[in-house]
C-alpha cells in the first residue's frame, strides 16, 4: 500500500513533542489529494492503511495511535498510550489519554477520558474546568 499522507514543515510544539501537520498524497475516504490534516509527532501516529484521517488542529503524539477508519476532528488531543480504531469518531475539545478506544464510539464536546475500552457507545459530555 502506498503511503496516504506526508509530513509538512508546519510544526507545532506541544508537551515538548514536536508535531508536524500532515498532507494527504492520494485521495481516500472524504479526503482529498493535497488536503491538509492534523499534527503527529510521526508517521508511527497515523496508519497509512484504511480511511483514518486527523483533521484541523487535531493532535496525535507520543505513543498513542489512529487507524482502520476512525476520523479525528477539530482540536482532539490524543497522546499516551491510546489507540483510536474502527469507525470511531472523535469532534470538539476532547483529550484522550491511554486505552484502546474501537468500534462505533462517538465521543464530541469538553470531555478528558483515560484508559477505557470503549465499544459502541455514545459518550457526549460537558466537562466544565
Amino acid at each position: 500500500m502506498s503511503k496516504k499522507y506526508e509530513l509538512t514543515d508546519t510544526v507545532l510544539v506541544v508537551d515538548g513533542h514536536t508535531l508536524h501537520r500532515i498532507r494527504a498524497l492520494r485521495p481516500f475516504a472524504c479526503v482529498s489529494r493535497e488536503n491538509s490534516g492534523g499534527f503527529i509527532e510521526s508517521e508511527d501516529n497515523l496508519s497509512h492503511d484504511g480511511n483514518c484521517w486527523i483533521y484541523g488542529n487535531t493532535r496525535v503524539f507520543g505513543h498513542a495511535r489512529v487507524s482502520g477508519d476512525a476520523r479525528i476532528y477539530h482540536y482532539v488531543s490524543i497522546c499516551g498510550n491510546a489507540h483510536i480504531l474502527g469507525g470511531v469518531r472523535l469532534f470538539g475539545r476532547v483529550k484522550l489519554d491511554h486505552g484502546i478506544w474501537n468500534r462505533c464510539a462517538i465521543i464530541d464536546n469538553k470531555s478528558y477520558l483515560i484508559s477505557p475500552t470503549l465499544r459502541k457507545m455514545l459518550i457526549s459530555v460537558n466537562v466544565s474546568s
